[in-house]
């Protein structure tokens, strides 16, 4: 691996998890979950709200859980020194993701690829490392 410490980023619209690959081993992880953000709202008492109003509220449960995934994944890289980050999401959440990243992690930004949360983890590290070496492989292409 080029880059010796990479923070993992692994966002869905409930989940997020945080580890680092040092040197093709994983360090430290940290999970969260927010069981706020939903897809659909529920009506209480046969009330409905207006669509749009539904829609700001799932809208800001899911800034809300990318705002503090962003927030814990900058934490993470400050605790640690990173050398790069790497995100893997569902497609729509990229640019929603990158918006609530620090400026500081931001700049780090290497390598986005899209996945699945769920699943072993065994198997999520084997997409995250085959991406890196992807990625790494091109790297020396360019030179």
């Amino acid at each position: 691996m080029k880059y010796k410490t990479y923070l993992v980023l692994l966002v869905d619209r409930e989940h997020a998890q945080i580890f680092l690959l040092l040197n093709g081993a994983v360090g430290q992880m940290k999970e969260l979950k927010d069981d706020y953000v939903r897809k659909t709202v529920k009506h209480v008492g046969g009330v409905r709200d207006a669509r749009d109003k539904v829609s700001r509220r799932i809208e800001l449960q899911l800034t809300r859980h990318l705002t503090n995934a962003g927030e814990q994944a900058g934490l993470f890289a400050e605790q640690n020194g990173i050398d790069a980050l790497v995100i893997g999401t569902h497609k729509p959440l990229f640019g929603k993701i990158k918006k609530n990243l620090p400026d500081s992690l931001r700049k780090k930004l290497m390598i986005e690829f899209v996945t699945e949360l769920k699943g072993p983890f065994g198997d999520i590290l084997k997409k995250v490392e085959k991406e890196i070496r992807n990625f790494e492989e091109v790297k020396i292409d360019e030179k």
